[in-house]
């Protein structure tokens, strides 16, 4: 046994050897998590998925998974697609528990569809607004939230607030950071609420429009975060962080995300900061002015390396329909929308309508679940 090349450990040592060995892989594990999602804010909760991503998703893959502005009810109207639900849909609104009847023309809402007996349907109904905080500057035609310039859309009647008073801001934001508001409503005080891509400061600080964001690692410039918490004088300081994923919906079929488009000098950028790529997506360098920023259906599928392949896009321009670059159209999927659209795509009169008509929706948004119990 003198020759034998391993050694006998003794109790002690073998114990010693298990701590360091864990040591080292907590270690290990605590710099994938920095890496993955930045530090972790004392006290405060982060995490790299919002839970409100995998409401209502079937087990397995497949869907269609949608993003974008109610513009007509009789089961939901969303980037020009008719999505019907049970009676029981499950539905969120800024991470409460909600119904139905709490939905309104101009919510901005994900949801998974998938086809059943030829229709379009989802099991739940996420709301999610762009802004939820005090008014900062009031006037009738554009507002600053939460340090968020808000633009109204053309549709949407003067406002009537002041400063001080709390508002959710539902829309979309163009690539200069502005959100172009399809819905403004009156909220009760509580926590403040932002969602954006996180930019980098003149100073080095993480911003989101013109509100610098404390606490969060610079590693997670450029990403896409939702935040719950106030504002400390200049300063946003988060108590739950979620790092919204690079592709939404991954595991569906096809994405219709609803977007803000420009041309820049480095190629075409979209205002929700994802990354998006395709022959589609160049063509708008020729077809649009330089800096001009435009309303977009986008039709994509999640490609390699966090970036979505664009198939196709819907381009409003100013109300007068839509203009369609690349790819090609899906009867099955976008033909699901006919029921009572209004025939000039997503950017047409059925968005103008769902401007104007959104102060008015009043209490009760589509009854039941579907065409049947709906109204228009």
């Amino acid at each position: 046994m003198s020759g034998h090349p391993f050694r006998l450990l003794s109790r002690r040592s073998f114990s010693a050897l298990l701590l360091n060995g864990a040591a080292v892989w907590a270690s290990c594990a605590s710099a994938m998590a920095l890496n993955e999602t930045g530090r972790r804010l004392g006290g405060n909760d982060m995490d790299a998925v919002d839970p409100a991503e995998t409401l209502g998703q079937d087990r397995g893959i497949g869907g269609t998974g949608v993003i974008g502005t109610i513009r007509g009810f009789g089961s939901i109207v969303v980037n020009d697609l008719r999505v019907s639900f049970p009676a029981g849909v499950r539905v969120a609104i800024d991470g409460a528990p909600a119904t139905p009847r709490d939905l309104r023309l101009g919510q901005v809402v994900r949801v998974l569809a998938r086809k059943r007996r030829g229709l379009l349907a989802t099991r739940a109904i996420v709301v999610r607004s762009e802004v939820v905080g005090p008014i900062d500057v009031a006037g009738p035609r554009s507002l600053v939230v939460l340090g968020q310039h808000v633009d109204l859309d053309d549709g949407l009647p003067a406002l009537d607030h002041q400063r001080g008073d709390i508002v959710a801001v539902s829309g979309l934001r163009r690539p200069d950071g502005t959100v172009v508001a399809s819905l403004v409503e009156t909220r009760p005080p509580g926590p403040s609420r932002l969602r954006g891509p996180l930019a980098t400061g003149s100073d080095g600080s993480l911003t989101i429009g013109r509100l610098r964001i404390a606490g969060l690692a610079s590693s997670l410039a450029g990403r896409r975060v939702s935040l719950v918490g106030r504002r400390v004088e200049d300063r946003f300081h988060a108590t739950t962080v979620y790092i919204e994923p690079h592709i939404p919906f991954a595991a569906a079929d096809r994405l219709l995300l609803e977007d803000y488009v420009a041309r820049t000098p480095d190629g075409v950028r979209f205002g929700s900061g994802l990354d998006m790529v395709g022959n589609a997506a160049a063509a708008l360098r020729t077809a649009m002015p330089m800096g001009e920023s435009v309303r977009a259906v986008v039709t994509a599928k999640a490609g390699p390396e966090g970036r979505l392949g664009v198939e196709s896009l819907r381009v409003a321009r100013d109300g007068r329909g839509s203009e369609s670059h690349g790819g090609h159209r899906d009867p099955g999927l976008h033909g699901a929308g006919r029921p009572g659209a209004t025939g000039d795509g997503a950017g047409g009169s059925a968005a103008r309508g769902a401007g104007r008509a959104s102060s008015r929706a009043g209490p009760g948004g589509p009854r039941g679940g579907g065409p049947a119990g709906a109204r228009r």
